[in-house]
């Protein structure tokens, strides 16, 4: 998955987007829009490598890392995730995910809710996600074929009952 970057920055009176409408325009209507949403407050790195330093062994400072950022990112969204889920109720929304590591939410929504969203102060930005296929179909089947020609031609099907040793 690709990402096609649009920064919309948030004000306190709703601008016109044109870099947004020009985005808009361009769609079928009834389509629903991915789009990922980055928030504004970002955990401040340098605090969390000094929280980090003391910790013994590489398993628990990831541990550590893991839980200081879910946590912080379940905080920050708290409010917007609210929002979200209510939309998605209406079927406005859908396929919400939290990004914990970019304190990021990615969904499918449409036009109308976008237009709200800008208006947000806890937002730094929204990217619609753009997906491109770089290798053609073709090209991936015949990859496919030639995967399996190479490794056995002559197996046809692989008995999972007996064991490795069985086979050597």
């Amino acid at each position: 998955m690709y990402l096609y970057t649009l920064k919309l920055q948030t004000h306190e009176k709703a601008p016109p987007y044109p870099d947004l409408n020009t985005l808009l325009s361009g769609r079928n209507r009834p389509r629903p829009l991915e789009v990922m949403v980055q928030m504004k407050a970002q955990y401040d790195r340098t605090q969390l490598s000094r929280k980090t330093q003391y910790i013994p062994t590489r398993a628990a400072r990831r541990d550590f890392v893991v839980k200081e950022l879910q946590e912080f990112t379940k905080a920050s969204q708290s409010d917007l995730m609210l929002t979200l889920n209510a939309l998605e109720q209406q079927g406005l929304v859908s396929s919400i995910h939290s990004l914990w590591s970019a304190n990021a939410l990615y969904f499918m929504t449409t036009e109308e809710v976008l237009q709200e969203l800008v208006q947000r102060p806890d937002i730094e930005s929204i990217t619609p996600v753009k997906q491109y296929q770089w290798i053609p179909e073709a090209e991936i089947k015949l990859e496919k074929q030639a995967l399996y020609e190479t490794i056995a031609p002559n197996i046809q099907q692989v008995d999972e009952s007996r064991s490795m040793n069985e086979l050597i």
